[in-house]
Protein backbone atom coordinates (compact mmCIF):
# COMPACT_ATOMS: atom_id res chain seq x y z
CA UNK A 1 0.00 0.00 0.00
CA UNK A 2 1.21 3.75 -0.68
CA UNK A 3 0.97 6.20 1.91
CA UNK A 4 2.04 9.51 1.39
CA UNK A 5 2.48 12.32 4.17
CA UNK A 6 4.17 15.49 5.04
CA UNK A 7 7.99 14.92 4.64
CA UNK A 8 8.56 16.49 7.78
CA UNK A 9 6.92 13.88 9.52
CA UNK A 10 8.53 10.85 7.46
CA UNK A 11 10.73 10.35 10.10
CA UNK A 12 11.23 9.82 13.94
CA UNK A 13 15.24 10.51 14.09
CA UNK A 14 17.97 12.65 12.14
CA UNK A 15 19.57 9.37 11.13
CA UNK A 16 16.81 8.03 9.60
CA UNK A 17 16.11 11.68 7.99
CA UNK A 18 18.97 11.29 7.15
CA UNK A 19 19.10 8.03 5.60
CA UNK A 20 15.57 9.41 4.07
CA UNK A 21 16.77 12.00 1.90
CA UNK A 22 19.06 9.69 0.12
CA UNK A 23 16.60 7.61 -0.06
CA UNK A 24 14.65 10.02 -2.05
CA UNK A 25 17.26 11.71 -3.68
CA UNK A 26 18.12 8.13 -5.40
CA UNK A 27 14.63 8.12 -6.86
CA UNK A 28 14.37 11.05 -8.01
CA UNK A 29 18.12 11.10 -9.57
CA UNK A 30 16.69 7.85 -11.19
CA UNK A 31 13.33 8.97 -12.40
CA UNK A 32 14.61 12.28 -14.16
CA UNK A 33 17.74 10.35 -15.61
CA UNK A 34 14.88 8.61 -17.38
CA UNK A 35 12.36 10.64 -18.11
CA UNK A 36 15.32 12.76 -20.09
CA UNK A 37 17.14 9.93 -21.58
CA UNK A 38 19.70 10.38 -19.53
CA UNK A 39 22.48 7.55 -18.63
CA UNK A 40 23.85 7.84 -14.80
CA UNK A 41 27.49 9.92 -15.05
CA UNK A 42 28.58 10.91 -11.12
CA UNK A 43 30.79 13.48 -11.83
CA UNK A 44 32.64 13.45 -8.92
CA UNK A 45 30.14 15.05 -6.07
CA UNK A 46 27.19 15.45 -8.22
CA UNK A 47 25.05 13.35 -5.56
CA UNK A 48 26.61 15.09 -2.49
CA UNK A 49 25.12 18.59 -4.23
CA UNK A 50 22.35 17.07 -5.02
CA UNK A 51 21.66 16.08 -1.37
CA UNK A 52 23.11 19.29 -0.38
CA UNK A 53 20.31 20.80 -2.91
CA UNK A 54 17.54 18.92 -1.52
CA UNK A 55 18.64 20.21 2.34
CA UNK A 56 18.09 23.18 1.70
CA UNK A 57 14.22 22.74 0.78
CA UNK A 58 12.23 23.44 3.55
CA UNK A 59 10.48 20.47 4.65
CA UNK A 60 7.00 22.16 5.39
CA UNK A 61 7.18 22.14 1.32
CA UNK A 62 7.82 18.58 0.76
CA UNK A 63 5.60 15.50 0.91
CA UNK A 64 6.97 12.05 0.24
CA UNK A 65 5.42 8.88 -0.98
CA UNK A 66 6.40 5.31 0.14
CA UNK A 67 5.06 1.79 -0.03
CA UNK A 68 4.52 -0.20 2.97
CA UNK A 69 5.46 -3.92 1.74
CA UNK A 70 2.73 -5.57 4.44
CA UNK A 71 -0.25 -3.63 3.22
CA UNK A 72 -1.04 -1.93 6.20
CA UNK A 73 -1.88 1.53 6.36
CA UNK A 74 -0.61 3.53 9.28
CA UNK A 75 -2.67 6.67 9.91
CA UNK A 76 -3.99 8.79 7.46
CA UNK A 77 -2.88 8.71 3.84
CA UNK A 78 -3.40 12.03 1.12
CA UNK A 79 -6.31 13.29 3.09
CA UNK A 80 -4.69 13.41 6.30
CA UNK A 81 -3.00 16.73 8.37
CA UNK A 82 0.08 15.12 9.13
CA UNK A 83 0.30 11.38 8.05
CA UNK A 84 2.49 9.44 10.24
CA UNK A 85 5.88 8.90 10.76
CA UNK A 86 8.12 6.52 8.87
CA UNK A 87 11.16 5.75 11.29
CA UNK A 88 13.38 4.33 8.87
CA UNK A 89 12.01 0.66 8.90
CA UNK A 90 13.61 -1.93 6.34
CA UNK A 91 11.39 -2.27 3.21
CA UNK A 92 9.24 0.99 3.19
CA UNK A 93 10.47 2.17 0.15
CA UNK A 94 9.97 5.97 -1.46
CA UNK A 95 8.43 6.25 -4.40
CA UNK A 96 7.38 9.20 -4.62
CA UNK A 97 8.25 12.87 -3.58
CA UNK A 98 7.00 16.54 -4.71
CA UNK A 99 7.88 20.12 -3.53
CA UNK A 100 5.20 22.55 -3.41
CA UNK A 101 6.34 26.16 -2.83
CA UNK A 102 2.87 27.90 -2.62
CA UNK A 103 1.69 28.02 -5.81
CA UNK A 104 4.71 26.52 -7.53
CA UNK A 105 4.96 23.08 -8.29
CA UNK A 106 8.79 22.68 -8.19
CA UNK A 107 9.26 18.86 -8.52
CA UNK A 108 7.21 15.92 -9.01
CA UNK A 109 8.88 12.67 -9.58
CA UNK A 110 7.51 8.74 -9.16
CA UNK A 111 10.01 6.01 -9.14
CA UNK A 112 10.37 4.41 -12.15
CA UNK A 113 8.71 0.96 -11.25
CA UNK A 114 5.96 3.01 -9.96
CA UNK A 115 5.14 5.12 -12.99
CA UNK A 116 1.56 4.83 -14.99
CA UNK A 117 -0.15 3.59 -11.68
CA UNK A 118 -1.61 6.26 -10.59
CA UNK A 119 0.71 7.95 -8.27
CA UNK A 120 1.54 11.04 -10.58
CA UNK A 121 -1.81 11.61 -9.96
CA UNK A 122 -2.47 11.66 -6.47
CA UNK A 123 0.63 13.66 -5.77
CA UNK A 124 -0.44 15.90 -8.36
CA UNK A 125 -4.28 16.45 -6.99
CA UNK A 126 -2.71 16.94 -3.40
CA UNK A 127 -0.92 19.57 -4.59
CA UNK A 128 -3.99 20.71 -6.52
CA UNK A 129 -5.98 20.83 -3.24
CA UNK A 130 -3.24 22.78 -1.03
CA UNK A 131 -2.71 25.34 -4.15
CA UNK A 132 -5.98 27.01 -3.49
CA UNK A 133 -7.14 27.21 -7.01
CA UNK A 134 -3.94 28.25 -9.02
CA UNK A 135 -0.63 25.68 -9.75
CA UNK A 136 2.31 26.23 -11.92
CA UNK A 137 5.08 24.61 -13.02
CA UNK A 138 8.03 24.09 -15.49
CA UNK A 139 8.69 20.43 -17.46
CA UNK A 140 11.67 20.19 -19.43
CA UNK A 141 10.60 19.98 -23.28
CA UNK A 142 12.41 16.74 -23.63
CA UNK A 143 10.23 15.23 -20.53
CA UNK A 144 7.79 14.34 -23.34
CA UNK A 145 5.68 12.00 -20.53
CA UNK A 146 5.52 14.64 -17.85
CA UNK A 147 4.27 17.36 -20.63
CA UNK A 148 1.75 15.28 -21.90
CA UNK A 149 0.80 14.34 -18.26
CA UNK A 150 0.54 17.52 -17.36
CA UNK A 151 -1.88 18.65 -20.30
CA UNK A 152 -4.16 15.35 -19.47
CA UNK A 153 -4.57 16.57 -15.42
CA UNK A 154 -6.03 20.28 -16.79
CA UNK A 155 -2.78 22.39 -17.24
CA UNK A 156 -2.56 24.90 -20.11
CA UNK A 157 1.03 26.11 -21.70
CA UNK A 158 1.28 29.41 -20.83
CA UNK A 159 5.27 30.20 -21.96
CA UNK A 160 8.12 28.37 -22.98
CA UNK A 161 12.10 29.20 -22.44
CA UNK A 162 15.22 27.48 -21.45
CA UNK A 163 16.12 26.58 -17.87
CA UNK A 164 19.28 28.20 -15.97
CA UNK A 165 22.33 26.22 -17.00
CA UNK A 166 23.98 27.44 -13.61
CA UNK A 167 21.15 25.14 -11.80
CA UNK A 168 21.27 22.29 -13.95
CA UNK A 169 24.72 21.06 -14.47
CA UNK A 170 24.12 17.91 -15.90
CA UNK A 171 22.93 19.51 -19.29
CA UNK A 172 25.81 18.97 -22.13
CA UNK A 173 23.90 21.00 -24.36
CA UNK A 174 21.14 24.19 -24.56
CA UNK A 175 18.39 22.05 -26.13
CA UNK A 176 18.15 20.20 -22.80
CA UNK A 177 17.44 23.22 -21.09
CA UNK A 178 14.56 24.16 -23.33
CA UNK A 179 11.18 24.38 -20.86
CA UNK A 180 7.68 24.74 -20.65
CA UNK A 181 5.61 26.52 -18.44
CA UNK A 182 2.39 25.36 -17.37
CA UNK A 183 -0.55 26.58 -15.23
CA UNK A 184 -3.35 25.27 -14.09
CA UNK A 185 -6.81 26.85 -11.98
CA UNK A 186 -9.21 25.40 -10.23
CA UNK A 187 -11.77 27.60 -12.66
CA UNK A 188 -10.02 26.88 -15.60
CA UNK A 189 -10.35 22.67 -14.93
CA UNK A 190 -14.23 23.12 -13.89
CA UNK A 191 -14.96 24.81 -17.88
CA UNK A 192 -16.69 22.40 -20.08
CA UNK A 193 -14.54 21.72 -22.86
Amino acid sequence: MIEVCDYQHAADSPSALQALARETVLMWRQAFQQAMGLTEADAGDALQDQLAYFRRIPTSHMQLARDLPDGRAEGRGLGGAAGRRLGGAAGKKVVGWMVLNGTELEHLYVHVAYQRRGLGRRLLDEAKSRSGGRLQLYAFQDNKNACDFYLSQGFIEVGRGFADAADNPWATRKAQLADVRYIWTAATAAEPV
